[in-house]
């Protein structure tokens, strides 16, 4: 839309711990006097540039915010073709595409590597367990001998008898 600025009255602001510059924009639309308030918090860049536009014509671009208010998202003198003063609006335009080249997902190798470690991890907890139950007191070592064993049981490395045979069709 293109207004003219007729004044900007810039006040610091301070709230508790919080402390931001507020410009209340005097400006003409269409004959009809209107305000619009720029934080300096919320674009820097349009806070700036309102500043610099007193008394001029010129074309701004609104926008509703995550809050479904209008705000000012880009300024340019009117007839121009430059790029916009934003830092909301312009950057999507301006920057290179952010475009993931390759894959985000696991290898198959780094998929089974997950599954040894998952398999590993709940056999130690079953060992803890087992110990648990037979009221022993155990050794490190005899707890991951056993996990072992269950590892061993999971993946087919059963190298006992029972074992062989059972894996016979």
């Amino acid at each position: 839309m293109q207004v003219k600025i007729l004044n900007v009255n810039v006040e610091h602001v301070v709230k508790g711990k919080s402390r931001y510059d507020k410009a209340t924009v005097a400006y003409l639309y269409n004959g009809e006097a209107r305000t619009q308030n720029v934080m300096s918090f919320s674009n820097p860049a349009i806070f700036k540039a309102v500043q610099e536009f007193v008394g001029q014509e010129v074309e701004v671009t609104v926008t509703k915010n995550a809050a479904g208010y209008n705000e000012w998202a880009a300024i340019l003198p009117a007839g121009s073709t430059a790029v916009p003063s934003s830092s909301t609006a312009s950057a999507p335009t301006n920057a290179p595409a952010t475009r993931v080249t390759g894959s985000n997902f696991e290898t198959p190798s780094e998929r089974a590597q997950k599954q040894i470690y998952i398999v590993k991890q709940s056999s130690i907890s079953a060992a803890i367990a087992l110990a648990g139950l037979n009221k022993e007191k155990v050794t490190r070592e005899q707890i991951i001998d056993t996990a072992q064993f269950f590892v061993d049981y999971v993946f087919g490395n059963d190298k006992t008898v029972e074992g062989m045979a059972s894996d016979t069709p």
